[in-house]
């Protein structure tokens, strides 16, 4: 056994999921145009209207709006909501990096989606301020319910 080989069940775990998990291999391996339209599928089960998609490393973030409010007079309030596709652990300052981008926008909610999991910091960031994070487990449900796009090259 080598000392330097120390996280090969960690990684095992982590892959876990591309060998039983489709969806989520669609999730981790479709095209740009394909990840757009699962994100999109994911953030329409949430009855959100996408109104603008931008890139983000390993990613992308849609800002979002609730399809209809309960009372008429009430203010539509935009949700930043970003799709992380890595397999290490989502870090404090990416969750930082999401509350910077909403105060930047003036957005009041933000969501991140990834096909990881979090760091007890960021889990801890989250807790005082109006993100919610979701991780693989969660993805892995919410990806049952969508429509996966399939891959062009398929017939």
């Amino acid at each position: 056994v080598r000392p330097k080989f120390k996280d090969v069940a960690e990684k095992i775990s982590q892959y876990q999921e591309l060998r039983t998990d489709d969806r989520v291999k669609d999730y981790l391996t479709a095209s740009m145009d394909n990840f757009y339209e699962i994100c999109k599928s994911i953030v329409n089960t949430m009855n959100m209207n996408v109104r603008d998609i931008t890139d983000v490393p390993n990613g992308c973030q849609f800002i979002a709006v609730e399809e209809e409010q309960r009372w008429v007079a009430v203010r539509k309030m935009p949700k930043l909501i970003r799709f992380l596709r890595v397999t290490d652990m989502i870090t404090e300052s990416s969750v930082r990096a999401l509350y910077e981008e909403m105060k930047k926008l003036n957005i009041p909610r933000g969501i991140i989606f990834s096909s990881s999991n979090f760091s007890r910091k960021a889990l801890d960031f989250s807790e005082t301020r109006p993100i919610d994070l979701y991780g693989k487990e969660h993805l892995q449900e919410v990806l049952k319910k969508v429509e996966i796009p399939q891959h062009s090259s398929r017939r």
